[in-house]
């Protein structure tokens, strides 16, 4: 997204259907997938997902 305009530059394929919590942080997309129960690094260039952190279904279900 062009920051001034909000115009959308390109998409990218989200890792699960119920992707939220974008983030960036020093240049790589964060989310959350709330279906997989994962925190997903990706890059934000063309979407290759870099790193997939699995929250335990002990803890509280990912929210935002």
């Amino acid at each position: 997204m062009e920051a001034e305009t909000g115009k959308i530059l390109r998409s990218i394929p989200a890792p699960e259907i119920r992707t939220h919590g974008l983030a960036l942080d020093n240049g790589m997309l964060w989310c959350v997938g709330s279906n997989d129960r994962a925190i997903y690094k990706m890059d934000p260039k063309d979407g290759k997902l870099l790193a997939k952190i699995m929250i335990p279904a002990t803890d509280p279900a990912p929210q935002r």
